[in-house]
């Protein structure tokens, strides 16, 4: 292991995830189950799949 350049994790906010989370339940992207989950809609679904389609691999 190289010890010129120490490891720097650190716990992140929760704050940040719910309210990115939350964003998405507004856009109508993720939605919560009966037992309580959030899930992607189809309509997420959808939309992730035509995003990853515009993706091009470079050779």
């Amino acid at each position: 292991m190289n010890r010129s350049c120490p490891p720097h994790f650190c716990k992140s906010s929760d704050s940040v995830a719910r309210h990115i989370l939350q964003q998405l339940a507004a856009m109508n992207i993720v939605d919560i189950d009966p037992k309580g989950r959030r899930r992607i809609t189809s309509t997420g679904h959808r939309d992730l799949d035509q995003v990853a389609g515009r993706i091009v691999i470079a050779p």
